[in-house]
């Protein structure tokens, strides 16, 4: 999905203003527009954008230092014990939280991580950055920290996570809570421990609990805007184990791209690029590909409710040890997000939410556990394969198309050579805005193991033809990242072997994602030399022809899907069910199974076509098979799982239903919705 930057952002009044005072210059607003018109490259773009003195003086942003505090940490932690007196145990657990990560940390050493590298990137220095020491106070407790903790496990305790409050007593105890207090400690444990022993509770996490703190909340499904809310709609959806679902595996991966089946092939596709094909017919329910995000983010008003690495629900998070925004839901996500890529995050994040830009942290995060000289290095690598041919872009030598190498990143689209002049100028003041930034928060621009220094011209001018590139790639390739319980965007990612599926408004498969991880699935059966399509947008029966040329404006793209090019109308004005004719097996004849043209020809003898036994049991077993996804799908969603046996009936269903109904009805959307519910739930 195409990302748009965020309207109230410090960013966007920060260059309006640059261009309204540029068009004040008649002649030298036209000098602009050939300046940034796409027959130049990144760095001659970026030179350009440099060169303007305006840039200077109306691009460069603050650093913001969001610093953690003991005394704001004491006034939180106070007004989460007024809620807590008073019953409201979703306020006071908010507070606690925000007390928590106000908190002045003891400073926690992270150890330098290795990534593992494709060969594509084996000539460029990986030795690991050592990270700095992330906290605040030497000493290696800090009563007011360990205050928070031991209040949230009093609420954690009232609201029967119990698991959850022993974790937060104990480390309570290791930050250094008071001695003459420890009672306090030790007496709640003994109860925690009483209560998971009688009440035979099993290790719960946040979905676990029977009971929400507001009963009257039950049943509710809108968006949640509110910690309560987003809590209480946590709680009442019925599907409990979700965040412990693991990504399926491909039984056979493909040798040439790993993410994917041995079932499809990466090829060049006349008119739209490079897209995949498959080689073998493909069944309903296969697994197509299976893909880690390179990077994420999360939205801005959702970072008190995920683990900023693993974007896993979490209500009871552990803070970043330096700054106030984003927390994490174990020690080891903790560890794994400041060792690989936090660490830069860490100084930039509260600068891009000033600047309303945290939905373009993707554009940075490329860089991952990057130093300038090392970018600079994967990108000069990277340059060299920018003339193969399509098929072999992004691939390394053995031409296999590896999603973590940045060769494949680089060779992402990025509709360089299509870009209007208002966006691509926009995005050169990104990568200028950016680029400031990078230069003032000291941990770009370092030797190894940490050392800084001060970049030259030169370094700034290849950091934003860097960033530049990233930001258009960016804008047209990240995917959303979706909470399956609310069905909302949470955040976003890159996965470069997944974008290279091309779009359709009829998709042949459907992706659901799970924490960092994309799974696309086959939604029906699927012929060999067949294109496999996604969907970038809503689906043709969600949204009018018309609002989707629209969104697809944004990919510049004009789709010639089936469903556009017939005006395939919405869910509600399509027909219930729509029989392909069991004479001629190529037209419509809607519920009588046989058309007018096979009927005249008597195909079938008898007067009335349904009295014939073949049409009848035809009629009869596909009526059936609806009639049982329909059953499959209400026990879904009343129960919240799906048997092995349940599954099989459904991709069985799926096929009968694709075989004997013409599309587009409404029996099909139905039926491809449950079999999207039965992927999402763990099958």
């Amino acid at each position: 999905m195409a990302t748009a930057m965020a309207p109230d952002g410090e960013f966007l009044l920060m260059a309006r203003g640059m261009l309204e005072k540029l068009r004040d210059k008649t002649t030298r607003y036209l000098d602009l527009q050939a300046k940034f018109s796409p027959d130049h490259t990144f760095a001659q773009l970026f030179a350009n954008m440099w060169n303007i003195k305006e840039a200077h003086s109306m691009l460069v942003p603050e650093l913001k230092l969001y610093e953690k505090s003991d005394s704001d940490s004491i006034k939180l932690r106070n007004e989460g014990n007024i809620w807590y007196s008073k019953g409201e145990l979703t306020r006071a657990l908010e507070l606690y939280n925000l007390s928590i990560m106000k908190a002045v940390h003891p400073v926690l050493p992270i150890p330098p991580t290795a990534p593992k590298l494709p060969a594509s990137d084996g000539e460029v220095d990986w030795t690991p950055i050592q990270p700095p020491a992330y906290g605040g106070c030497d000493q290696k407790t800090n009563p007011v920290l360990a205050m928070a903790y031991a209040n949230r496990s009093a609420v954690l305790y009232e609201m029967k996570y119990y698991n959850m409050s022993l974790v937060d007593i104990e480390t309570a105890l290791e930050l250094g809570y008071p001695d003459h207090l420890v009672f306090k400690l030790n007496a709640r444990r003994e109860k925690c421990n009483s209560a998971l022993e009688t009440e035979k509770h099993e290790e719960e996490n946040i979905s676990g609990i029977e009971t929400p703190p507001f009963k009257e909340d039950r049943g509710k499904r809108s968006t949640p805007t509110t910690f309560a809310q987003k809590l209480n709609e946590r709680l009442t959806l019925p599907y409990r184990f979700l965040d412990d679902l693991e990504p399926p595996i491909i039984v056979t991966p493909n040798e040439k791209a790993p993410n994917f089946t041995s079932a499809v092939k990466v090829a060049s596709i006349p008119g739209k690029g490079r897209g995949i094909v498959a080689t073998r017919d493909i069944n309903t329910g296969e697994v197509i590909g299976v893909e880690k995000a390179v990077c994420v983010n999360i939205k801005n008003e959702e970072l008190d409710t995920y683990c900023s690495y693993c974007l896993r629900h979490c209500f009871n998070p552990i803070p970043c040890p330096s700054c106030c925004y984003v927390g994490f839901c174990s020690t080891e996500c903790r560890t794994k997000s400041l060792s690989e890529e936090h660490w830069l995050e860490c100084k930039l994040l509260p600068s891009m939410i000033k600047l309303g830009l945290q939905n373009k942290q993707l554009m940075y995060l490329l860089f991952k556990n990057c130093t300038f000289h090392k970018i600079k290095s994967l990108y000069n690598v990277a340059k060299m394969t920018e003339h193969n041919s399509p098929s072999k872009r992004g691939c390394d030598s053995q031409e296999i198309y590896h999603s973590s190498s940045y060769n494949t990143i680089y060779n992402l689209c990025d509709n360089l050579d299509r870009q209007p002049f208002g966006l691509l100028f926009t995005h050169c003041q990104l990568a200028f805005t950016m680029t400031k930034l990078l230069e003032k928060c000291g941990r770009f621009f370092i030797h190894r193991p940490g050392k800084k220094f001060s970049p030259s011209k030169d370094d700034l001018l290849t950091t934003g033809a860097i960033l530049l590139s990233h930001a258009l790639k960016v804008y047209y390739n990240p995917y959303e990242i979706l909470d399956l319980r609310l069905k909302k965007p949470i955040g976003g990612g890159i996965f470069p072997a997944l974008s290279l599926f091309n779009h359709s408004c009829n998709p042949s498969i459907k992706h659901y994602s799970l924490g960092r991880t994309i799974v696309h699935r086959a939604m029906r059966p699927i012929k060999a030399g067949d294109e496999l399509t996604d969907s970038y947008i809503s689906d043709f029966y969600d949204k009018s022809l018309e609002s989707r040329r629209l969104a697809l404006e944004d990919y510049l793209i004009k789709c010639e899907c089936e469903a556009c090019v017939e005006e395939w109308p919405m869910y509600d004005n399509l027909p219930s069910v729509e029989f392909i004719c069991l004479g001629c097996r190529k037209k419509g004849a809607g519920g009588t199974a046989v058309c007018s043209t096979c009927i005249a020809k008597k195909v079938f003898p008898e007067k009335n076509p349904k009295d014939n036994k073949i049409v009848k049991d035809s009629i009869d077993n596909v009526w059936s098979t609806i009639f049982r996804t329909i059953k499959i799908g209400l026990r879904m969603n009343n129960q919240g799982i799906v048997t092995g046996e349940d599954f099989d009936n459904l991709c069985k269903a799926m096929n009968a239903i694709h075989e004997h109904i013409k599309s587009p009805c409404q029996a099909i959307c139905d039926a491809s919705n449950v079999l999207l519910k039965a992927f999402e739930l763990g099958k």
